[in-house]
């Protein structure tokens, strides 16, 4: 049987099946119309969704030639000319579902500095990069009935995030953000009383128009008005009619105004994550009442104390994921008891310490454990080797704050399950420390992330080439890569670790949820 033979459907499942490798995506744009047409919407799916390039310039310019006349004209008034750009084969913003604002502007960046041809930012550069953002953007909200994802992030300065007011456009567009099913929102380190206007006005108007939701992830750091802030985002809780995950990671006072909000959804929420400053005397009951809860993560200054937690001992929740971090040492019994309400159904757990009774009573309690992330700053070796070697892991994860912890991979490397293909280790150790713990490690690891406490230089390389000399297995390697790559000889050595080993390496920038 030929290819050319094959059902319509089994070629288009055939591509789909490559959607994480561009590569072999390329290659299918080239076999024939039917290919091409069924290879463009993938490969344009995503197109911001890791760091962006100098080569995102040129998918900015893409959209650029997407535009209708009127948006045109206001850019080419502006003295960005692109009357000469012809109006590309496909309409390639309809396919758009992942938006990374972030990236995005990156993107613009580049496309701008190339455009003028010059490195530097000047002030009519950047009327220029606000000026495409949101011709753009107004492009996304009228043709991407796709979009499903949506990522907003803005730190101090206001280059990367352009006035919010240009957001109230998916309010008479359609489809606009309608159809998210995902967004974070991340804002950080802004005193500016107009930018506090429009981001209230920004989240009332959202949680008017998105209610579809299954995942939000909202960051509020070092926020002016954040009793009126946090009010809002209960909104956009309250709004929602099927919201499964949610994330809040909020300085000041959010708690007490966004963990009642929880109940609007306690018959619909799998996942919760809270990380706020004070819990203020909040109880912590209404997550007793999500009864579908699995994954469970608690975050406070404050010290979680056996009456925040008292409902949630007593509910019919059956945990399968949990991680409580507090910057006070919790109390031990704390952290038993919510262990033992895990139980077997415990699969993956976080512990910011371990004592001789947290380990027993987590060997004792939790039989089903796969993954594990341990604090160990003030762990006991033979405790931490004696938890570890209990359990037949397939991720773990070990970090720890301050020097000398190079020790602990030695020590550890002994006890460390043959199954075990994650390893991610953010600790503080010399290259001869990591030489060591590689040399004869026959566990057939297949992710391994040395974050950012390493910066990965020559001799960092040199051990990890003799280590994938030996050892096929690995398939993505996370690195904080040192200054002393430059961008070319970087891009080689990415490139001969993908060509040789099979290996596709990170950087330190892009770590997060892996």
């Amino acid at each position: 049987m030929t290819i050319q033979s094959f059902p319509s459907e089994c070629i288009r499942n055939i591509i789909l099946y490559l959607e994480d490798d561009r590569k072999s995506l390329y290659s299918c744009l080239r076999v024939n119309r039917f290919w091409c047409r069924n290879s463009v919407p993938i490969l344009w799916k995503r197109p911001f969704e890791k760091r962006i390039t100098k080569k995102g310039g040129k998918i900015i310019q893409v959209y650029l030639a997407s535009l209708n006349d009127q948006e045109k004209t206001i850019l080419i008034e502006n003295e960005i000319n692109i009357s000469t750009l012809n109006r590309p084969l496909f309409d390639y913003s309809v396919f758009l579902e992942n938006l990374k604002y972030r990236y995005y502007i990156g993107a613009v960046i580049y496309w701008v500095m190339a455009y003028n041809k010059h490195k530097n930012i000047r002030s009519k550069q950047k009327h220029q990069i606000r000026l495409i953002t949101t011709a753009l953007y107004k492009l996304f909200m009228r043709k991407c009935i796709n979009l499903k994802s949506m990522a907003i992030e803005t730190k101090k300065y206001c280059l990367e995030f352009p006035e919010l007011s240009t957001f109230n456009t998916f309010n008479s567009v359609d489809p606009g953000l309608t159809k998210l099913t995902k967004f974070i929102y991340h804002v950080r380190f802004h005193f500016d009383s107009n930018f506090l206007t429009q981001t209230i006005q920004f989240i009332d108007t959202f949680s008017n128009f998105c209610t579809s939701l299954k995942y939000l992830e909202v960051m509020l750091i070092t926020f002016p008005g954040e009793c009126i802030v946090a009010e809002a985002i209960s909104n956009i809780i309250r709004a929602q009619t099927h919201l499964e995950e949610i994330r809040i990671l909020c300085s000041g006072n959010f708690g007490a105004h966004i963990i009642p909000a929880i109940e609007y959804q306690s018959n619909n929420l799998i996942s919760i994550q809270i990380n706020v400053v004070r819990l203020d005397g909040v109880t912590l009951e209404v997550l007793s009442t999500c009864e579908k809860l699995e994954n469970l993560s608690l975050g406070f200054d404050d010290v979680l104390k056996m009456e925040n937690i008292k409902y949630l001992l007593c509910s019919n929740i059956h945990l399968k994921k949990l991680n409580i971090l507090c910057l006070e040492r919790i109390p031990s019994e704390v952290v038993c008891s919510m262990i033992h309400k895990g139980g077997n159904t415990l699969q993956y757990l976080w512990l910011c310490f371990i004592t001789p009774e947290i380990v027993n009573l987590t060997i004792k309690s939790c039989s089903n454990l796969i993954s594990l992330t341990i604090d160990i700053s003030t762990a006991d070796e033979q405790q931490l080797c004696k938890l570890i070697s209990s359990y037949k892991l397939k991720d773990l994860t070990i970090y720890g704050a301050g020097e000398g912890f190079g020790g602990i991979l030695a020590s550890i490397k002994d006890s460390l399950p043959m199954n075990l293909s994650y390893l991610h280790i953010d600790l503080r150790f010399s290259y001869r420390e990591l030489e060591h713990f590689l040399k004869d490690l026959e566990i057939p690891l297949k992710t391994l992330i040395l974050d950012k406490n390493v910066i990965f230089d020559y001799f960092y390389l040199a051990v990890m080439m003799i280590y994938l000399e030996r050892k096929k297995t690995l398939r993505y390697l996370g690195v904080a890569w040192g200054s002393k790559f430059g961008e070319e000889c970087l891009e080689s050595i990415l490139r001969r670790l993908n060509d040789e080993f099979c290996v596709h390496a990170v950087s330190c920038k892009e770590l997060d949820g892996w």
